[in-house]
């Protein structure tokens, strides 16, 4: 009422009272950032405010916020949809020829280029876009040095990046070969080890239950993975949305491949999404004897009561640059 003379802290109190509530949640948690912005000062104020017998009630509304910030509507799944195609493609332009010149453009060229093209389309970037070159065969290493940021041919380029879209965010990785002369493809080694890498996000999505933990998921998702002989499966996945990296249940790190206390205790619930992101590793023939090659890659994918699916699909093929 704001005819009478009382403070906003009074009016809660108040309120508190005539509802007379079991239980007070509050924004105060140990597992999930996202619910624990309760600060000390405003703690110590609501006890105040609420006095000693209602203080009692207070308790961690954390499953709450995790419940609430990691269940989407339709029309919000539609719009991580949305999100995940805009950075596809920035990706597919970035890695061609229309951006990338072999033996000119650098890694640090392309990342720029990605922060540009999403400011240009008046959008931001969900974190800082990382651009690498993930393989290079000996030979090249040797002539080159360690250190060169040149993209070249017989390169590996390796991307992890993002966009808020309205809100929501994307999180993709995907890889592209600059192919050297006389080459149309890249070589069957990585062709095989991208298949293996499909393979895995297979058995990972059909590993996918409502009220499992992320650590059960992580279990049964390597378990069959090893059974079914992916090479090398490691599997580090987390929830999307409003939030890049919480609040739904974490399936792994990198590492750490088999229980993740907290965080990989949160249940699996419908309407929520999820980023793919996992590796394989195996041996690279083409690269001498005893050369492994670590193939990681990150593709959303959304979770409902109908089943699970790729946002915008997913990479198959390496992207080709000329």
């Amino acid at each position: 009422d704001t005819q009478k003379k009382e403070s906003q802290w009074d009016c809660l109190g108040r309120i508190v009272r005539e509802r007379d509530p079991k239980r007070i949640g509050i924004n105060e948690g140990e597992i999930q950032w996202a619910a624990g912005g309760l600060t000390v000062v405003l703690k110590k104020r609501l006890v105040e405010a609420i006095g000693a017998e209602y203080a009692a009630r207070l308790q961690s509304a954390e499953s709450l916020a995790t419940l609430w910030s990691e269940t989407l509507l339709d029309e919000e799944i539609e719009l991580m949809e949305r999100a995940q195609a805009v950075s596809h493609s920035i990706i597919a332009d970035m890695f061609s020829n229309k951006v990338t010149t072999p033996g000119q453009t650098t890694t640090d060229d392309l990342r720029y280029y990605y922060w540009q093209r999403v400011a240009d389309l008046g959008l931001k970037v969900s974190f800082m876009p990382f651009i690498s070159i993930r393989g290079r065969h000996p030979k090249d290493i040797e002539k080159y040095g360690k250190e060169d940021k040149v993209i070249r041919p017989g390169d590996l380029v390796h991307c992890d990046v993002g966009v808020k879209y309205m809100r929501c965010n994307s999180d993709c990785q995907e890889m592209a070969y600059v192919l050297r002369a006389g080459e149309t493809d890249v070589s069957e080694g990585f062709r095989k080890l991208m298949a293996e890498e499909n393979r895995l996000q297979d058995i990972f999505c059909g590993e996918f239950k409502a009220g499992l933990t992320g650590n059960e998921m992580l279990g049964n998702i390597l378990k069959k993975a090893k059974e079914s002989g992916v090479p090398g499966p490691r599997v580090y996945s987390h929830s999307l949305g409003y939030f890049l990296h919480e609040p739904g249940p974490l399936i792994g790190l990198p590492w750490e491949q088999v229980n993740n206390p907290g965080r990989g205790d949160v249940k699996l619930v419908p309407n929520s999404c999820f980023t793919a992101e996992m590796s394989v590793t195996a041996p690279i023939p083409e690269w001498g004897e005893g050369k492994e090659f670590r193939l990681p890659m990150e593709q959303a994918v959304a979770f409902t009561e109908k089943g699970i699916f790729f946002l915008d699909g997913r990479q198959t093929r390496f992207h080709i640059i000329k």
